[in-house]
């Protein structure tokens, strides 16, 4: 007479439970080590992805913005006005060489 094996409990729902269920203790440490891992790395691509997003959101404000200025120093001169000849900090200007 051939030995029949139960294959059900690894076909089951409950396969993960089987499989703790049966692991040595090494077995089980490696599985929650492997759990924290994962959970560390998804998070770690859930944030990329975020900062993805937002630095995709900001390159299309910066190029719309660009696309709109008629030279590449427009925005500087409509941002700081007249240009500056005077490039002493203001803590310094009070000593005068001469």
């Amino acid at each position: 007479m051939i030995p029949t094996v139960s294959l059900n409990p690894m076909l089951a729902d409950g396969a993960l439970q089987f499989a703790f269920e049966k692991a040595t203790l090494e077995g089980k440490i490696t599985i929650g080590v492997l759990v924290l891992v994962s959970f560390f790395s998804w998070t770690v691509i859930f944030t990329k992805a975020w900062q993805l997003i937002r630095a995709r959101r900001v390159a299309r404000q910066f190029f719309e913005a660009y696309r709109g200025l008629s030279s590449c120093l427009d925005r500087r001169r409509r941002s700081r006005g007249p240009r500056r000849t005077n490039f002493m900090p203001p803590a310094l200007r009070s000593w005068s060489i001469t």
